[in-house]
């Protein structure tokens, strides 16, 4: 077994294209020639900067509309990370003013620990004791902001043994 670390468009890809055999990808897939089996989903929480002007949202669920004039920090559209918040965005008919971009999410949590805006992130990635300190976190009033995660192959792939037991492993 190869573990090799892209994008999820890109992955999606080298999937298309016979490089790979199964992905590990969150939701959505853009490629209608795969199927895939949730096995994961995640809050994807609002982080601020550890601010005491950002002391208000001390209520732990913070409304959307409370977000209107904040600049936000989010991942390049390229990113499945983005398409989810972007689909929620739409979804709430929430236009946010976004501040900068980035392809990498531990770049998103640096500028938003140095105090230039605001973001998402998800549990996953604020476990590193490193950023812990630097943020505050809360959930949405509205609704969980959420991404499934998805073991993703092609669909006339017959799957061997190996790659079956990883999804039964997954699957618990």
């Amino acid at each position: 077994m190869k573990l090799l670390e892209k994008t999820g468009v890109d992955l999606e890809n080298a999937l298309i294209n016979n490089q790979i055999d199964i992905a590990i990808i969150s939701l959505p897939l853009l490629e209608k020639s795969l199927v895939y089996e949730e096995f994961f989903k995640e809050e994807l929480l609002l982080i601020t900067p550890n601010e005491e002007r950002y002391q208000y949202f001390n209520r732990k669920k913070v409304k959307l509309e409370n977000l209107k004039d904040e600049n936000f920090i989010l991942l390049q559209e390229r990113q499945k990370l983005r398409t989810a918040i972007e689909a929620f965005f739409l979804e709430k008919n929430f236009n946010p003013k976004i501040f900068l971009e980035t392809e990498n999410q531990e770049c998103v949590l640096s500028l938003i620990s140095s105090g230039l805006g605001i973001g998402f992130a998800s549990n996953m990635h604020l476990t590193n004791k490193k950023w812990r300190d630097h943020f505050l976190t809360f959930s949405l009033d509205e609704t969980i902001l959420s991404r499934k995660f998805v073991i993703a192959y092609k669909k006339d792939k017959k799957l061997s043994k190996v790659e079956n037991k990883l999804i039964e492993i997954l699957r618990k």
